[in-house]
């Protein structure tokens, strides 16, 4: 029975183990996505997801690019700068030409897989432009993925589940008390023998019965 014990004590307690450093190293990965977020757009960073195939290989789709700003007067060739034109979709594609008329900069772009250039210049304001600094190939989909309804269910169902986690291992913290006590053995998992057949020290004598002797013959 206390092999038993053990054992059932082993389980909850290496499934609790397991249970809380789970709920930990989650905690630890949104607290860390939360602040990097919080740090991203305090300072002016921009997540952007790349949908189209036109800047391969250095961002397929799927891509998470994570832009900063850039004053426009340092822009050069080679950035990969958002152009963000009024009433259009933010296109991301690469510099390869600054021209300069009269003051007024504007940059030549084209994506890294096509052949052709765009189509008109961008020009470069005076104020800040979001070049890319970081690329996550792949990870874009994903967080694509999350702001969807069903990325969304997904994550409610995954809290709710670190949640009910975290209840099943207070359940199984608490003392089983279904046997009603101690059993037999002692706290040191021996039987105490001493409490159910008590034997009489070395050191005590013991009542023997005394016979008188066997006579052998005659009347004295």
């Amino acid at each position: 029975m206390t092999a038993t014990r053990t054992t059932t004590a082993d389980r909850r307690s290496g499934a609790a183990t397991a249970i809380r450093i789970g709920t930990a190293l989650v905690t630890a990965s949104l607290l860390a996505v939360a602040l990097g977020l919080a740090v991203m757009v305090a300072t002016g960073h921009r997540p952007i997801i790349i949908t189209t195939g036109s800047m391969r290989p250095t961002a397929p789709p799927g891509t998470l690019i994570v832009a900063g700003p850039k004053p426009g007067a340092e822009v050069v060739a080679g950035d990969v700068v958002v152009m963000r034109r009024p009433g259009s979709t933010p296109v991301t594609h690469r510099v390869v030409e600054i021209v300069d008329d009269s003051g007024i900069r504007a940059a030549i772009t084209q994506g890294d897989a096509n052949d052709f250039l765009d189509p008109a210049p961008y020009l470069l304001g005076e104020g800040d432009e979001l070049v890319a600094r970081w690329y996550f190939p792949r990870l874009g989909g994903a967080v694509e993925w999350l702001g969807s309804s069903r990325g969304a269910t997904v994550l409610v169902a995954f809290v709710l589940l670190i949640l009910t986690s975290i209840a099943v291992r207070r359940i199984w913290a608490e003392p089983d008390d279904e046997d009603g006590g101690e059993d037999a053995t002692g706290s040191d998992g021996h039987l105490d023998w001493a409490d159910e057949a008590p034997w009489p020290a070395d050191d005590e004598p013991t009542e023997q019965a005394v016979r008188p002797p066997a006579r052998s013959g005659g009347v004295l």
